[in-house]
């Protein structure tokens, strides 16, 4: 709950079709509220690590939105195969493939997609489509590959979180503006650890 009300926000007040796509969704609070608007025709909600997927499950089950969610127990990288992910349960919020930025935590083994089995999946939005990125200094990657994806241009709005010792903010603002956006706000008074949300 740390973005406060910024994201919640957004995803209560869309009066039209959309979907919402969660990458490193943690235990579901974001996919549950998309997927309670009633206007949200689909959310899809990436998260690797076992025991946090088994919470997210639960959680969508527990809140009835179970019709709309889709839940994957995948992690996005530029290659399909089995990983190792830097994981602390005391704290699941920063399990994360960029493994030369943790030094705690155990190592757990993950199933990795790429864009051809976002293809797939993607394949039937045809709505405007938001997106949250949270997976820890791994932005890069997974913007690039959810990129590459044949329906990403669907994605009118993205959601990102800047740690400035994990990523380069102007390289990730580029990429998203080689991709059409054009606007990028600010949320958070730290100049080092913050988050985007950019729009088309």
């Amino acid at each position: 709950g740390s973005y406060g009300y910024y994201l919640s926000d957004i995803l209560r007040s869309q009066t039209k079709e959309f979907s919402f796509i969660d990458v490193g969704a943690n235990q579901g609070l974001y996919s549950i509220l998309a997927g309670k608007n009633p206007h949200c025709k689909s959310v899809l909600s990436f998260e690797p690590i076992d025991e946090t997927y088994d919470f997210l499950t639960r959680n969508i089950a527990i809140n009835s939105v179970g019709d709309t969610c889709r839940a994957f127990k995948k992690a996005i990288d530029n290659v399909a195969e089995t990983k190792e992910i830097n994981f602390d349960s005391s704290h699941t919020g920063v399990t994360t493939l960029a493994g030369e930025h943790v030094s705690t935590g155990s190592m757990k083994e993950i199933e990795t997609v790429d864009c051809n089995f976002l293809n797939e999946v993607f394949s039937d939005l045809n709505e405007d489509v938001f997106l949250k990125v949270d997976v820890e200094g791994y932005e890069q990657t997974v913007l690039n590959e959810l990129f590459k994806a044949e329906k990403s241009s669907l994605i009118r709005g993205v959601f990102y979180e800047v740690d400035v010792q994990w990523v380069d903010p102007a390289e990730l603002e580029a990429l998203l503006r080689t991709h059409g956006f054009t606007h990028f706000e600010k949320i958070g008074v730290s100049d080092t650890h913050y988050d985007i949300f950019a729009t088309k």
